[in-house]
């Protein structure tokens, strides 16, 4: 048999703790599990389980590939997807404030650039329909719904594109 000290038996000890240790961290890190403890702990803008179904006040930001930013504020009504469906409707009614490319300056024309490289996955496929006076919008895209409110008004980006626009003077 083979004769070891103590100090010898108390570092076999600590290497095979050691060995255990590596192979349970390197475990999380390839099933993800270590990603997401450390993405918790960097701030981020936190996103929520998904749209609010009751109707409440809402402030939607829609960015559109062509360049627009519309900002809607108004009561937002949500119809959630059928069984084995994933697209919500969304009905808002409120004010539109629409800005163009020309309008914006440098600094948000980047962010806009920003936007659609870094386009989010978010919450769901969202149609989204919005009515202002005698006016009629349409989009389709992709929405996130951040967890920022103020003055409990919900928060939603969406990323996508004008389907349609009806005045009654004009219609796309």
């Amino acid at each position: 048999m083979m004769n070891v000290s103590k100090e010898g038996k108390m570092r076999l000890h600590n290497g095979i703790i050691v060995v255990f240790l590596l192979s349970f961290l390197l475990a999380g890190f390839h099933n993800r599990m270590w990603h997401e403890v450390f993405a918790s702990v960097v701030p981020e803008r936190k996103k929520s389980e998904g749209f609010l179904v009751e109707e409440r006040k809402t402030e939607v930001t829609v960015y559109t590939y062509g360049g627009e930013i519309y900002t809607i504020m108004g009561n937002l009504k949500v119809d959630a997807p059928e069984a084995g469906g994933s697209e919500y409707l969304l009905e808002i009614n409120g004010s539109v404030d629409v800005q163009t490319s020309d309008e914006m300056n440098q600094e948000k024309a980047v962010s806009m650039e920003e936007n659609e490289q870094n386009e989010p996955s978010g919450d769901g496929s969202v149609s989204l329909t919005v009515y202002c006076e005698n006016k009629i919008y349409g989009f389709y895209g992709t929405a996130e719904v951040i967890e920022r409110q103020e003055n409990n008004v919900q928060k939603i980006e969406l990323h996508g594109h004008k389907e349609g626009f009806y005045d009654s003077e004009e219609a796309l």
